[in-house]
C-alpha cells in the first residue's frame, strides 16, 4: 500500500477502476513524521514500500483525503493528497477520462468537490473563480455531482418511507416482495424475483445492493433462523434472475465492474473470486491467502558483491559479474546460522519485515515474509528488490527496470536489465547514487 511521512495508507474508502490500473481511494493521518524513523517526503513519488503500521490514529488527529493510483501500464503506485478530512466522502472515477472525483457525502456547498486528473498529476478544485482551463476534470466533477459512477451502492427504501436519496442517485424501491429500480440511467421494470416460483424475497432481508450497467446484484439473506446469506444477480430492464452465489457469509464484501459484466465476491475466509455475471458457475480468477515465507536465510559477500537466498530447498544465488546480474538456483543447505539485526528502516511494519539482515560497508540486504530481499545502500536508499517463487526470480531497481521470469513480473523482463540492475548495484557499492 502507499506509503507516506511513516504511514501506510490502512483506511481504505473504495477501490475504482480507472485505465490500465486500479485506485485506492482513503484516508491518512498527516503530521506523522515524529512518530516513525522512515520518511518519505515526495507524495507524488512512486511509493516502493507497502503493508501496514500498527499505529492506530487517534480521534482528535485530522487526516487528508488521499488517492493512490496502481497505474499496471508503467508498473508504478503514485499517491495523490487532497484536502483534510471533513467527515466523509463519496468518490467516483471516471476511466474514459482517468479522473477521479471526491465530493463530500452530505453536499456541503461551500467544497463542491475535487478532482484528481490521473494523465497530468494535477488537483483541481472545482470552487476556483476562474475555469479550470481542461476539461475533463471539471465535466467528471459535473457528472459526479449528478450521478456518481458505477457501480452504485443502492440504498433499499420502502414505499413507506418519508425521504428518499436526492435526484441522480440510484436507489431500490422495496414493495412488499416487488422491487424496482428508481432513478437509475436506464429504466427498470417493477418485478418480483421468484425462486421455484415462489417470491424469492419472502422471508428475507436485503443486506446490500449493488447496480452497474444493466445488472443488479443483492445480497438477500434470512429475516430469522440460520443464517443462509445468497447473493442474486438481475438482469434489466424485466428483472430476469441470471444467476445465484449462495453460502455468502453475512459480512463478506461483493461488487460489480462499471460495466457490470464481472461480480468480485469473498468466498471461503481468505479468498476471493471473479465471475462472469451472465455465468457465475465459471470462475475467471482467484486470489487465495498469501504463502508467506517466516524462515528466509541469506548470505551476502559485499566484496564480491555475491548473495544468497535460502527458502526451503532452494538456493536463488545472485551475483554482479561484468557489471551485470547473474543467476543460478540450486539446492544447498542454508546456513545454521543468520545474521539478525533490528533495521529501523523497517521496523514500521515488523509483521511484513523480519530482523533477518546482512550488512556490508555500504550495502545492507533485508529480507521479508513474501519471499523478497531488498538491497538498500547507506541504510536510506533502496538500490534493488529481489522475489523468490519456488525456482523462479525475478528483480527491479526504482528506475522500472524490471528482470527475471515474465509469470512474476507480468511480461517480458526490459532488454538490458541483467546490465542495468548489475550497474545500479555496482554504483551503490562505491557510493555513487
Amino acid at each position: 500500500r502507499a506509503f507516506r511521512d511513516g504511514v501506510v495508507l490502512k483506511s481504505v474508502d473504495t477501490l475504482l477502476s480507472v485505465t490500465d490500473g486500479v485506485v485506492l481511494c482513503g484516508r491518512m493521518e498527516k503530521n506523522m513524521t515524529t512518530r516513525l524513523s522512515v520518511m518519505l517526503n515526495a507524495p507524488i513519488k512512486p511509493v516502493m514500500t507497502s503493508s501496514a503500521t500498527n499505529h492506530v490514529p487517534s480521534e482528535d488527529t485530522e487526516d487528508d483525503f488521499v488517492v493512490a493510483h496502481y497505474d499496471y501500464a508503467s508498473r508504478h503506485l503514485r499517491l495523490y493528497r487532497l484536502r483534510s478530512t471533513l467527515g466523509g466522502a463519496r468518490w467516483s472515477a471516471y476511466p474514459e477520462w482517468q479522473c477521479v472525483v471526491l465530493l463530500p457525502d452530505n453536499d456541503e456547498p461551500r467544497h463542491i468537490g475535487e478532482v484528481i486528473n490521473l494523465s497530468p498529476g494535477e488537483v483541481a478544485n472545482s470552487t476556483r473563480a476562474q475555469p479550470l482551463g481542461f476539461d475533463r476534470p471539471n465535466e467528471a466533477i459535473v457528472r459526479a455531482r449528478l450521478e456518481s459512477s458505477p457501480p452504485y451502492e443502492l440504498a433499499t427504501v420502502t414505499n413507506n418511507a418519508t425521504t428518499v436519496p436526492r435526484i441522480g442517485r440510484p436507489y431500490l424501491l422495496l414493495t412488499g416482495n416487488t422491487l424496482q429500480v428508481e432513478q437509475a440511467s436506464e429504466a427498470w421494470k417493477p418485478f418480483e424475483p421468484k425462486q421455484n416460483g415462489k417470491p424469492l424475497l419472502a422471508g428475507k432481508v436485503i443486506h446490500g445492493a449493488r447496480l452497474a450497467g444493466p445488472v443488479l446484484a443483492i445480497h438477500i439473506g434470512n429475516a430469522t433462523g440460520p443464517c443462509q446469506d445468497t447473493l442474486v444477480l438481475i438482469r434489466g430492464p424485466e428483472g430476469a434472475i441470471v444467476g445465484e452465489c449462495d453460502n455468502l457469509a453475512r459480512t463478506a464484501p461483493f461488487n460489480l465492474s462499471p460495466d457490470g459484466s464481472r461480480v468480485a465476491r469473498c468466498f471461503g475466509k481468505f479468498s476471493v473470486g471473479v465471475h462472469m455475471t451472465a455465468e457465475v458457475g465459471r470462475r475467471l480468477a482467484a486470489s487465495a491467502t498469501a504463502r508467506l515465507h517466516h524462515d528466509m536465510k541469506l548470505t551476502f559477500d559485499e566484496y564480491d558483491l555475491e548473495w544468497a537466498l535460502y527458502i526451503g530447498h532452494f538456493r536463488h544465488y545472485f551475483r554482479i559479474v561484468d557489471l551485470a546480474l547473474r543467476y543460478t538456483c540450486d539446492h544447498e543447505s542454508p546456513p545454521i546460522h543468520s545474521t539478525t539485526a533490528d533495521n529501523y528502516l523497517t521496523n514500521y511494519d515488523q509483521r511484513r519485515f523480519m530482523t533477518r539482515a546482512c550488512r556490508g560497508n555500504q550495502l545492507q540486504i533485508i529480507a521479508d515474509r513474501w519471499g523478497a530481499a531488498h538491497l538498500v545502500a547507506n541504510q536510506s536508499r533502496l538500490v534493488a528488490s529481489f522475489v523468490t517463487r519456488r525456482n523462479k526470480a525475478a528483480a527491479w531497481i526504482p528506475d522500472g527496470t524490471f528482470w527475471g521470469d515474465a509469470s512474476l513480473i507480468g511480461g517480458a523482463a526490459h532488454p538490458d536489465a541483467a546490465a542495468r540492475i548489475g550497474l545500479a548495484i555496482h554504483n551503490a557499492r562505491q557510493g555513487i547514487a
